[in-house]
């Protein structure tokens, strides 16, 4: 009997499907090792990403000595690493990101999963909408999975803004008719970035080194690049 049921229940909905809602679905053939690590020294809360073998490691700081860590790795070379003891696992840490972050004194909880982007077909229907990750689950190469989530809510919530109206299709209409350029915007420009960093070639790697180089030393365009990804808008 509600008036708006919002389904979130998570990558490849289980409520959405047994709704007849279809995903497409994309395997990178990659599998993620998440876990927090404490640091030997502060990291004066920078977040830092790093991409070897056309996988990425991100570290991004919580509190003042620990970082989030997503750990972008083949199935097999997760395995083996999965496998490893506390101190060898943060060893091998420290050596992919190149000793950028100082002494990793020790890691948490370890947690695996494969890497699987989906993507509903659909994401709205009478007094149903799609939301979150059951609505879109994207890589991590990018940390857009949050910020889109955020954006899709913050336009919901516009359409709803008087509760009389809750549940109506036009309004789930109007807001489909906004958030979806920006989820499909958003989709392909993750698997882009995934491919583009996946391609090993001579030619491609000294290219996409001096491209990230640029980026980093030009502040404007680093600012530019900051402010699409975080979506600064001017309306907040």
């Amino acid at each position: 009997q509600s008036k708006l049921l919002l389904i979130s229940d998570g990558s490849r909905s289980q409520v959405a499907s047994r709704l007849g809602v279809a995903f497409e679905c994309v395997d990178f053939q990659q599998h993620a090792i998440v876990c927090n690590v404490k640091l030997a020294a502060p990291h004066h809360g920078c977040a830092r990403e790093r991409f070897s073998d056309g996988m990425p490691l991100a570290m991004l700081p919580l509190g003042d000595d620990v970082y989030a860590v997503v750990w972008c790795l083949s199935p097999a070379e997760a395995r083996r690493v999965m496998s490893l003891d506390s101190n060898a696992f943060c060893h091998e840490l420290s050596g992919a990101a190149v000793g950028r972050v100082g002494t990793i004194q020790s890691v948490g909880k370890r947690t695996v999963f494969p890497l699987v982007a989906s993507r509903s077909k659909e994401i709205y229907r009478r007094r149903i909408a799609i939301m979150g990750n059951a609505a879109h689950t994207l890589h991590p190469v990018a940390g857009q999975g949050l910020n889109l989530c955020i954006r899709d809510i913050d336009q919901l919530a516009r359409q709803f803004e008087s509760i009389d109206a809750l549940g109506e299709v036009s309004r789930l209409q109007q807001w489909s008719n906004v958030v979806s350029p920006d989820q499909s915007v958003t989709w392909d420009a993750c698997h882009s970035l995934v491919k583009a960093f996946s391609v090993r070639h001579s030619v491609s790697t000294p290219i996409r080194s001096s491209l990230m180089y640029l980026l980093g030393v030009t502040p404007m365009a680093s600012d530019a690049f900051l402010k699409k990804a975080s979506d600064v808008r001017e309306s907040y």
